[in-house]
C-alpha cells in the first residue's frame, strides 16, 4: 500500500492553530451558558446588595438583573463574531 494518496492536511494541522477536537460548538455552547450565570448573577446580587445598602425595595435587583442580561447579550455577541 506504498502508493495510496495522503489525505488533505486540515487546517488544524498548521502548527500554531487550535485543535478544537470536535468540540467547538458545544464548548461555544457551555461558554454562553457560562456567561448568562455569571453576568445576570453578578448584577442580581450587586443589585441586592445596594438595595439593602440604600433601602430601595427591589429596584436594584430588578436593575442588575437587566444589565446583567445586557452584559450577557455583549458577551454572546463577542463569542459569535469568534465563530
Amino acid at each position: 500500500m506504498p502508493n495510496m494518496p495522503r489525505p488533505p492536511k486540515s487546517r488544524n494541522d498548521e502548527p500554531g492553530t487550535r485543535n478544537e477536537g470536535g468540540g467547538g460548538a458545544a464548548m461555544r455552547g457551555g461558554d454562553i451558558g457560562v456567561h448568562l450565570f455569571v453576568c445576570v448573577g453578578l448584577g442580581a446580587g450587586l443589585g441586592y446588595l445596594l438595595d439593602r445598602w440604600m433601602g430601595w425595595g427591589a429596584w436594584g435587583l430588578t436593575v442588575g438583573c437587566f444589565l446583567g442580561f445586557g452584559a450577557w447579550l455583549r458577551a454572546v455577541w463577542k463569542v459569535m463574531k469568534q465563530a
